[in-house]
């Protein structure tokens, strides 16, 4: 198992105990040390996804607005509204870590496309890529593989000494075809159709949310 599934597992672990003793906690516990406890629990467990947020070159009004749902999430355990299983649920099916991938993806278009001196067609088809990568990325079969693997790689997306996620300061044109090709693989292994309404992350993110907690 890779350093980063033992991460991502060892991250959905703890939060899920920390939940189960809380409900534990409730039950045979006073209601203000419950109430007291819960609510820092809950709040600390919520620190290290906040901190993958941070970590990642995206607009600070989207960080914002992700941490907003976060706070949403975290809020709705604090209150009662979400249990063990709900939690588990939520994790396992918006990855953090993917939602923050998927971002760096739009940001990766503005920060190297318009710079290239790729042709007008090609930047088309590379938007058009990476639009359809995005829909595949969230289809309900979705599996992480080396086709995906080695979209991420060529993206050069990469961790610095600062715990940051930072891009190279510049890529080549076939790099960039490269990455075009890469995103397509992807999008046609879960046959994903052309010409589909650009993919919205933060929307969807907030749709799972919204979802977790009507």
């Amino acid at each position: 198992m890779s350093e980063e599934k033992k991460s991502k597992k060892g991250c959905l672990m703890t939060i899920l105990i920390v939940v189960a003793i809380v409900v534990l906690i409730g039950v045979g516990g006073g209601y203000y040390v419950y109430n007291n406890f819960k609510s820092l629990a809950v709040s600390a467990i919520f620190i290290p996804v906040k901190q993958i947020v941070s970590s990642y070159p995206i607009a600070e009004d989207t960080k914002t607005k992700l941490n907003q749902q976060i706070d949403r999430v975290k809020d709705g355990i604090i209150a009662g509204k979400l249990d063990e299983s709900s939690v588990s649920t939520f994790l396992e099916n918006v990855d953090i870590e993917n939602t923050m991938k998927a971002l760096a993806v739009e940001v990766f278009i503005q920060s190297y496309l318009e710079k290239s001196s790729l042709s007008v067609d090609e930047k088309q088809q590379l938007k058009a890529n990476l639009n359809r990568f995005l829909h595949a990325l969230y289809h309900k079969d979705f599996i992480k593989g080396p086709n995906s693997d080695k979209f991420f790689e060529d993206l050069k997306l990469e961790e610095q000494s600062d715990g940051t996620m930072k891009f190279p300061e510049s890529m080549t044109d076939d790099e960039l075809r490269q990455v075009s090709a890469n995103a397509k693989i992807v999008a046609d292994e879960y046959n994903i159709a052309e010409n589909l309404p650009k993919f919205d992350v933060m929307a969807n993110f907030t749709k799972a949310v919204d979802a977790m907690l009507k």
